[in-house]
This record gives structure tokens, C-alpha cells and sequence, in this order.
């Protein structure tokens, strides 16, 4: 299994010098040259046995509270909105009603409580 991942939040010149070395060489290594291009990408293979089929039973019950406290959330009128600040790169956490109107905003510690289960207050 092959997965191709683009950096993310990486100084994109700095992230291409380093992956156009890196790529050459391992060219050279193999024997072949390699185009320089301005796409950045990073390829990723996985061998199947390293993957389970199924997630653990611990991962499936985290995700069933997150369902729970989603719904809980939706029945009540409110729901969380996550953003990141473009400057600072920071997580903002805040609780909304339907409609996107903000009523809060929260810790992302506040946050991970609302998902395990708790009550917004």
C-alpha cells in the first residue's frame, strides 16, 4: 500500500530543498536522475501486515462517545467549530449554536471533555 502526502504546515521552499536532496539522493543511489519540480510531495508505503484490518475495540468505543456527545450537542441546539489562527497557527475551539452564532469559546482541553462525554457548560 502507497500513500502520497504533501507536507503540511512546513516552510515550502526549506520542505523542497530538502525532499529535491533527498530525492536525488536516493537517484543517484538507484542509478537514475531525477526533475526538478516545484509539487512537494512525499511518498509513504505501508506494508499490509502492519496495518490491522480493524481498528482495536478501544478506538471503536472512543468513537461511539464521540457520536454520543455529537448528538447530545445537536439535540441541545449547539455544536463545536474548530479553526486554526492563520497567524499563529493556534487551535480555536468554539461552541455555537445551529446556526454558527457563537456562544463561547473554549480550552481545547474543555473541548476533549465535550467529546468524552461532558456537558458544555
Amino acid at each position: 500500500m502507497s500513500f502520497n502526502i504533501s507536507p503540511v504546515g512546513v516552510d515550502a521552499t526549506a520542505q523542497t530543498q530538502a525532499t529535491a536532496s533527498t530525492s536525488a539522493t536516493q537517484a543517484s543511489q538507484a542509478g537514475s536522475s531525477v526533475a526538478s519540480d516545484d509539487a512537494v510531495s512525499v511518498d509513504v508505503s505501508v506494508e499490509p501486515a502492519m496495518v490491522p484490518d480493524s481498528p482495536p475495540p478501544e478506538v471503536h468505543h472512543a468513537i461511539a462517545v464521540a457520536a454520543q456527545s455529537y448528538q447530545k450537542l445537536q439535540s441541545s441546539g449547539r455544536q463545536l467549530s474548530f479553526s486554526l489562527d492563520s497567524g499563529s497557527g493556534a487551535l480555536t475551539v468554539k461552541l455555537q449554536d445551529l446556526s454558527g452564532n457563537h456562544i463561547s469559546t473554549l480550552s481545547v482541553s474543555d473541548a476533549l471533555r465535550i467529546a468524552g462525554g461532558a456537558s458544555p457548560q
